[in-house]
């Protein structure tokens, strides 16, 4: 397509590479453009001139967005793209600088924060705080780890004890940051687009995450303010899982019932004329769901999804099944009283639940779930696995796996991990032979998949 390396695109090129690579950075953040829709921009723009800003940029919207979620995206995207020249290059310097701050902070904590020789493991967010805090509270810190070195017979198997508890002082602290740089996701390879498109500053991009920029953050960086927004956003998406489970036909290639409304759209470019008839058949049968949601101490950083994830689904499915693992299988669906906020059912789970934080021994849960509820295995369930796929007994959890795909209809895995570490790990690739795994570490991800109706 083409590649933003800093330059100023506006000078060098022509309209229609423009809109082209306006729309490349518009997919990049969500929002699904197709050719058509390319096409058409270009033929609107033609007519609204350029004469006009507002003209021009309402011919964009009418063309390209087709979804009031995306409206936000759009002019947010399109205030960032078409901008003169000179602020154009003030802004992706702005952005340039605040990566550099990023890996400033990155780079302090990986060398004031080390225990026997070796860095700490920290995510990048709680490196961050670290190095946003006042140099009194970061001197706690290092004093702390210091004389956990320095102590009699600690050995080098206590560091991840010792992580532990660095972990929880920089989470109290990040709950109490009101701005906290965040790293925005990589969508157009070039950092001061990418902290651009993000709505960076010179001071960093803020501890908040409201409207887009909530949907593309890595939810093991979601803040405890943010948790109830989010929760929001994914009960907002599940309820496409209502039409999704409970519609009363489905399409079908046998000629009984015109489909009229997938028939229009499949002949929209044909003018208007009627070439090809889409039929839809009655639904034989309807689907339950089950949702198996990894708590282990791997998954904590990403509380911050799956307690939304789990609300969500239970506030819109009413049959909806739900269990948490992490060394055995607990259920939770009993627990959940609908209509209840996600405050209360934060507490209630949090309370109830003894799983959170163990080991991760998914044999043991699948073992379980066989055993003592079998009834809930049958060819009209569809299982929901949210894991990084993290786990002890890997091969005997893979055959445990089998049995059950066997049994339901459908596995569909929800892997947190970033795409890009998924070849680092062997169970990635075992499990995706026998589940449809799709990347789902961010809220966008989640949207992009319940709009794929894969239930």
């Amino acid at each position: 397509m083409f590649e933003l390396k800093g330059s100023n695109v506006l000078e060098d090129q022509n309209l229609e590479n423009h809109i082209a690579n306006f729309v490349f950075l518009l997919r990049k953040q969500g929002v699904r453009v197709g050719t058509a829709e390319l096409m058409e921009a270009l033929e609107g723009v033609s007519v609204a001139g350029l004469k006009d800003r507002e003209a021009f940029k309402t011919a964009l919207r009418a063309t390209l967005i087709k979804k009031a979620p995306d409206f936000e995206v759009f002019e947010h995207t399109f205030e960032k793209y078409f901008l003169p020249s000179n602020e154009q290059k003030k802004e992706l310097q702005r952005g340039w600088e605040c990566e550099e701050k990023y890996i400033e902070c990155l780079e302090k904590a990986d060398n004031e924060l080390t225990f026997k020789g070796e860095k700490l493991d920290l995510a990048e967010s709680e490196k961050v705080v670290f190095a946003s805090l006042p140099e009194k509270e970061q001197n706690k810190i290092k004093q702390f780890v210091s004389e956990t070195e320095l102590g009699k017979n600690v050995e080098p198997e206590f560091k991840p004890i010792l992580e532990t508890t660095v972990k929880s002082s920089l989470r109290y602290w990040r709950n109490r940051q009101e701005n906290t740089i965040q790293r925005p996701p990589s969508i157009t390879g070039d950092s001061g687009w990418d902290w651009m498109l993000a709505g960076s500053s010179a001071g960093g991009a803020g501890g908040g995450s409201s409207g887009n920029g909530i949907r593309e953050l890595d939810m093991k960086n979601i803040t405890d303010k943010d948790v109830p927004e989010a929760a929001e956003l994914i009960r907002k998406m599940t309820r496409r899982l209502i039409y999704s489970l409970s519609r009363r036909y489905r399409i079908s290639k046998k000629k009984r019932e015109l489909d009229l409304r997938r028939t229009i759209r499949d002949n929209i470019s044909y003018g208007g004329y009627i070439y090809h008839l889409r039929y839809r058949d009655k639904k034989k049968q309807k689907l339950r769901l089950l949702l198996l949601c990894d708590i282990s101490g791997s998954m904590i950083r990403y509380t911050g999804f799956i307690l939304p994830f789990i609300y969500g689904l239970n506030s819109v499915v009413s049959d909806l099944e739900s269990f948490v693992f992490a060394e055995n299988l607990e259920k939770i669906s009993g627990s959940l009283e609908r209509g209840a906020s996600f405050e209360e059912a934060r507490k209630e789970l949090l309370k109830k639940s003894r799983e959170w934080g163990g080991g991760t021994r998914l044999a043991i849960a699948l073992e379980t779930l066989m055993q003592e509820h079998d009834e809930l295995l049958t060819p009209k369930t569809i299982v929901i696995i949210v894991s990084d796929t993290r786990t002890t007994l890997l091969d005997e959890a893979l055959r445990r796996m089998e049995n059950v795909h066997d049994r339901v209809k459908d596995i569909v895995w929800l892997n947190t991990l970033p795409p890009e570490e998924w070849e680092e790990l062997r169970s990635v690739s075992s499990f995706q032979k026998l589940t449809r795994m799709y990347p789902c570490n961010r809220l966008a991800d989640l949207e992009h998949v319940l709009e794929k109706k894969i239930f």
